[in-house]
């Protein structure tokens, strides 16, 4: 079969270790042979036993969800099961004001309800004392969840997590909704995969690993999507996807967000009922609604986001911010904005109604939040999640002692560890980017975390064009040509900032991901660029002889380093990057720059470059002995010099530049050889300032040039050839 695969493709496959024929073909075309059996799963068999009473004896049943798009799809999963076998059910799902995890509320609802049993879903792993409080309202608890155990488990009937040390479950990434559907099928065997576009759903919405199991019901579970539900219909159709085109990132951007709004900033039970519903209408009434809950929580979190940057401090390992008044339902977006933003782990807290912190924390690839959160404890109620995300709640008074607890534990990191790194799958020419290799790309979807989506790089571009794209411009669009003509343009989401970090001309190395997009009928490859690298410009200047053309490009500043004498004139490094330039110590190459002889020293043929420069264009404005008058004025050319000075009370050097038909970098250093040699005669004094020369006249007494120190060193230059 790998005879058959694109070799790029080939290529990528062995690096994410499948070699042999057997893995390559199990990940590109899973099917339900790889599934593992659910009884593997601790307390699997006490679970399905108990619901399987209930289900005889007609007892109720309420499921225990949880706001997130996680919780939901798991609770409206365990809902559809248990119905399907004839059990009366119920769902809670708490608001973010009454927390995350197994609440009081909800077991008390069950009781009131009469139930008997109480099932949860992706929570109460740690749920210990709420479990307890459940034991003596005399109810029967079954644990379903996938978050990192505590030390100590509740008491339950059952407690399923793939997580449990005890656990023999191969697989151990199953999102909160993954475990739910492995109870259903523990409950209703294959009849449960008619339940995978909600595990879909829920698990690229929490952001879980898509390989081995998940893999399996994300590409199952986007089949179903195509010819959707009234409820995820309706949603597709307010957030603007076809179903036939539908993608895990379409679940990741467009959907979940939507799901959960409602949870974030309203009425949690909302996307619920849109995902229960089998009336059309209504589940496209439910959606709109969905739908402007978004636009507002988009609004709310962008307040929130500015706020939270005026408190940052980019030079700390870990950011806490905290504000009394942020909603807690976007705090966990805003902190996943700034780790986007900072490469920093990040927590924000808001205050509840009792006074105590509330809050999200977000992190990055090596520093485990949950881990981090751990040694802090002392100072939290309550936390839990994962490596890169979790929830917690403290006291009013231990807010300060937190922040200091867990910025001390990322100081321990390494400074290795907050660089942010692209893993780059392959090298490719820009010519090899074709829809063919897209197309064949395409085998490795659905993408996401633990199967990202293959980054390229290739180099040697040069920058032909820039814009900004999008309803407010935020988005960068650059186009290039590569050293063998071929052309071609990609788009970077979010970074207008970057703008001004280009210049056509500029040469450019890319970081870039391939689709294939469709537009006006003809199928073509699309570039969204993940990152690029500027190549500097490095100008040698190693005399003052410098073209008007490039010396008009240098700030004011960097133009008064050449206002001095040509014989002293020191050698000048500069570094270009889009538009700015900067004055270096020395010249230091990386891979992309390129270096340009902008003026040699006078006299010499070759400049002392170096092996490093063995690649130098050179671009020679002005050599050779045949510049040292233009350089060196006579007596002739002092005299005018000396009576421009003195007729003025002050001139630009533009106008000196004019009056004297000189280059502008060479009359900065003539009129600087100049106006020493007539202060050393005592003729005049001067000051100067970018550019601007200003006079004042001494004397117009006759002078000899040979009492000047600065006119016999310059006819001393002159005549050694410089």
């Amino acid at each position: 079969m790998n005879n058959h695969l694109h070799p790029v493709l080939t290529r990528i496959l062995h690096q994410r270790g499948l070699t042999t024929e057997q893995e390559i073909e199990r990940f590109l075309f899973p099917d339900f042979s790889h599934e593992h059996d659910p009884y593997l799963l601790q307390g699997m068999a006490s679970a399905v036993a108990r619901l399987r009473l209930a289900s005889e004896s007609q007892e109720k049943v309420m499921i225990h969800g949880d706001y997130d798009a996680d919780g939901l799809t798991a609770a409206a999963l365990m809902f559809k099961a248990l119905s399907s076998m004839g059990i009366r059910a119920y769902v809670y799902i708490p608001s973010r004001d009454d927390g995350y995890g197994l609440q009081r509320e909800g077991l008390m609802l069950a009781k009131e309800k009469g139930c008997t049993v109480v099932v949860t879903v992706d929570c109460g792993i740690t749920a210990v004392k709420e479990a307890e409080e459940a034991l003596t309202l005399g109810l029967d608890l079954i644990i379903t969840d996938h978050h990192v155990p505590g030390s100590v488990l509740p008491p339950a009937v059952a407690v399923i997590n793939p997580r449990l040390s005890t656990c023999a479950y191969p697989f151990k990434e199953l999102a909160g909704v993954g475990v739910a559907y492995k109870v259903a099928v523990a409950l209703l065997g294959e009849p449960a995969r008619d339940f995978l576009d909600l595990v879909a759903v829920g698990t690229v919405a929490d952001v879980a690993p898509l390989v081995g199991e998940n893999r399996l019901y994300v590409q199952k579970g986007l089949e179903i999507l195509k010819t959707p539900s009234f409820g995820f219909s309706a949603l597709m159709r307010v957030a603007g996807v076809q179903p036939e085109s539908l993608r895990a990132g379409h679940i990741g951007f467009a959907l979940a967000p939507r799901l959960n709004a409602a949870g974030r900033i309203a009425d949690a039970s909302l996307p619920l009922r849109l995902l229960l519903t089998r009336e059309p209408d209504k589940a496209l009434a439910i959606a709109e609604k969905l739908d402007t809950l978004n636009r507002e929580r988009q609004r709310i979190e962008q307040e929130v986001l500015i706020e939270a940057l005026a408190l940052v401090n980019p030079s700390e390992k870990a950011f806490v911010l905290s504000a009394p008044m942020w909603p807690h339902g976007v705090v966990g977006i805003v902190a996943a904005r700034l780790v986007e933003k900072f490469y920093r782990p990040c927590i924000l807290l808001c205050q509840g109604e009792q006074g105590e912190w509330r809050g999200s924390g977000r992190s990055i690839p090596g520093f485990d939040l949950v881990a981090a959160l751990s040694r802090c404890s002392t100072t939290l109620i309550k936390y839990g999640g994962h490596s890169l995300a979790a929830g917690l709640t403290l006291k009013e008074e231990q807010l300060t002692d937190f922040r200091h607890a867990f910025l001390a534990v990322a100081n321990e990191m390494p400074d290795a560890l907050f660089t942010r790194r692209i893993s780059i799958d392959a090298e490719l020419d820009v010519a090899e980017a074709n829809t063919e290799l897209a197309a064949a790309l395409e085998l490795l979807a659905p993408f996401g975390v633990g199967n990202p989506e293959p980054i390229f790089s290739s180099g040697q571009l040069t920058l032909t064009d820039k814009r900004l794209v999008g309803k407010a411009g935020e988005h960068l669009r650059i186009m290039w040509a590569s050293a063998q003509g071929v052309t071609g343009a990609g788009i970077m989401f979010r970074a207008a900032e970057r703008f001004d970090d280009l210049a056509a001309g500029n040469r450019l190395d890319i970081t870039f991901r391939l689709s294939r997009e469709e537009f006006r009928g003809q199928v073509q490859v699309s570039f969204h660029l993940r990152d690029f690298k500027v190549g500097a410009e490095w100008w040698l200047v190693m005399s003052p002889v410098l073209s008007d053309a490039r010396f008009a490009r240098l700030t004011p500043e960097l133009k008064s380093a050449f206002f001095q004498p040509p014989h002293l004139f020191t050698p000048m490094y500069l570094r270009r990057k889009g538009a700015r330039f900067e004055l270096r110590p020395e010249l230091t190459l990386d891979a992309a720059d390129t270096c340009i002889l902008a003026a040699p020293p006078i006299g010499s043929e070759t400049p002392p470059l170096g092996a490093a420069c063995s690649f130098v264009d050179q671009d020679v404005m002005y050599s050779g002995k045949e510049q040292l008058p233009m350089l060196v004025p006579d007596r002739r050319a002092l005299l005018a010099m000396y009576r421009f000075a003195a007729n003025r009370l002050s001139f630009s050097l533009t106008d000196f530049a004019e009056e004297f038909s000189l280059p502008l970098a060479v009359a900065y250093s003539v009129a600087a050889a100049a106006l020493r040699v007539f202060t050393e005669l005592g003729l005049l004094e001067f000051s100067f300032n970018e550019g601007l020369v200003r006079c004042a006249v001494k004397s117009l007494a006759k002078q000899d040039l040979s009492q000047s120190a600065t006119f016999m060193a310059l006819a001393a230059w002159s005549k050694q050839g410089g």
